[in-house]
């Protein structure tokens, strides 16, 4: 027995609109993003069916498409058209087969047969139409639609199957959302972090922003000499730094120095004191990771950071096999604490007797420990 396929494509489209009447513009967007445009939130769909079996020897059928084709709609309209959403389609037939040709060969008999009756025709069923409803424009080569074909193929591409991906991208004037992708799961920023930071701080502040240290002095002048305190109050400034200030982070002080010396003051019997509470939160960010703190960008923040909260150790060998190293640090000479238990080796040593060095931070002693041979 004959058999053959059937395929019915439905191309259609559907949107959709999320708001509540008693929300502004402004609000509705913010809650739903791009299901709240005035002109809705519109995709594109193509649904294909197939049917396969024998076919049927007197109608050539493989099956009655009137009721098949209903069931399909129902389907798609119970699936589609819920509150909120309007569905229309364009449909088409893009394979069909035929009855078979009826037989021309001669009948055995001398006398011609009266044809045969045609079978009896179903009763016909009433078609069913899609609505013409009124829909948004649906352009496939749409700038924002090419851009998230271009984001879907990096997000899926194979190389990237062990990865996770979040993604949110939204109009900043409309605060339409452009496109989305895990934009509610939680993930670990890390470095790229910095990104939203700056840009949050160039928004909020503005490029001509400048932080203010205020100094006060706190005590009593006599001539040249100063009895008392001189206070520093942090704002956070981070360019207090070699990076910032051409390798020369002590060059922050000097406006400090130049303020004392045009009161007359050269000299300061007392102490340099820190205070203020503008970062009021733990100098270590939540889930640091404790073996990191050796590395600079583990660096502890607070509101009186200097030279981006890190130094540099200079390390020399002495003439002097086993004896300690020689070691200095910038941009502050007697901070942090250095406890030096590396020593110097013959040059001439064997590769196996050779000891990494390293430093490392000791919370006990409050000090860094710099080990191995040099």
């Amino acid at each position: 027995m004959a058999r053959s396929s059937l395929t019915r494509r439905i191309q259609f489209a559907a949107a959709h609109r999320y708001r509540r009447a008693d929300w502004t513009d402004a609000e509705n967007r913010a809650v739903f993003g791009a299901c709240a445009h005035e002109h809705f939130d519109g995709h594109a769909y193509t649904c294909d069916v197939t049917v396969a079996g024998p076919i049927d020897e007197e109608t050539g059928f493989v099956v009655d498409l009137r009721p098949a084709y209903l069931l399909l709609l129902k389907r798609l309209m119970r699936d589609f058209s819920r509150p909120g959403a309007l569905v229309a389609g364009a449909f088409m037939m893009v394979a069909c087969h035929s009855a078979p040709a009826p037989s021309t060969q001669a009948s055995p008999t001398s006398a011609s047969a009266p044809p045969a009756a045609a079978p009896p025709r179903p009763p016909e069923t009433p078609r069913l139409e899609p609505q013409n409803l009124p829909l948004p424009s649906l352009a496939p080569g749409s700038a924002r639609q090419q851009l998230r074909t271009s984001i879907d193929s990096m997000v899926t591409d194979p190389q990237f199957r062990n990865a996770h991906w979040g993604i949110l991208i939204v109009d900043p004037e409309l605060g339409d959302t452009v496109y989305a992708h895990n934009a509610d799961k939680l993930f670990m920023p890390a470095s790229n972090q910095k990104i939203v930071t700056g840009s949050v701080g160039l928004t909020q502040l503005g490029p001509e922003f400048r932080w203010k240290t205020a100094i006060e002095v706190r005590g009593d002048q006599k001539g040249e000499t100063f009895n008392g305190n001189i206070v520093v109050h942090g704002r956070g400034d981070p360019t207090w730094s070699d990076a910032m200030r051409g390798g020369d982070a002590q060059s922050a002080f000097a406006p400090i120095a130049d303020a004392l010396a045009a009161r007359g003051i050269s000299k300061i019997v007392g102490n340099i004191v820190a205070e203020g509470n503008a970062f009021s939160d733990e100098p270590y960010g939540f889930g640091w990771a404790y073996d990191d703190f050796d590395f600079g960008y583990s660096a502890p923040v607070d509101e009186l950071i200097y030279n981006e909260g890190f130094f540099i150790l200079i390390v020399k060998a002495g003439k002097v096999v086993a004896k300690p190293l020689l070691i200095s640090s910038k941009p502050l000479l007697t901070y942090p604490k250095v406890i030096v238990r590396a020593v110097a080796r013959e040059r001439a040593d064997s590769v196996g007797e050779n000891k990494e060095l390293r430093a490392n931070w000791d919370s006990t002693a409050a000090a860094i420990v710099v080990t191995g041979t040099l």
